[in-house]
């Protein structure tokens, strides 16, 4: 993710973000192990059914994930036109 949608988002904090984070690390080979304890963390805060360390249904969790990136990246989408036109 570029640094001007980050700016967009104003938050470091968020679900995009992190998400951002995660992949980057991926594709930048730079660490051999990459543990996404902040996301799950994240999602966890804004969804109490992934909160705890029980185990999930992936599929509730991917759905749960998809739907909250279209979310936070379609609001900076939003606001990128507001402020445009």
């Amino acid at each position: 993710m570029k640094n001007n949608y980050r700016n967009d988002l104003n938050q470091s904090d968020g679900i995009a973000h992190e998400f951002c984070e995660i992949v980057k690390s991926i594709w930048d080979g730079d660490q051999q192990i990459i543990s996404p304890l902040k996301l799950r963390s994240i999602i966890g805060d804004i969804n109490m059914n992934f909160f705890s360390n029980d185990q999930q249904d992936s599929h509730e969790f991917l759905i749960f994930l998809l739907e909250a990136l279209h979310k936070e990246l379609n609001r900076v989408n939003f606001f990128f036109n507001l402020i445009l036109f």
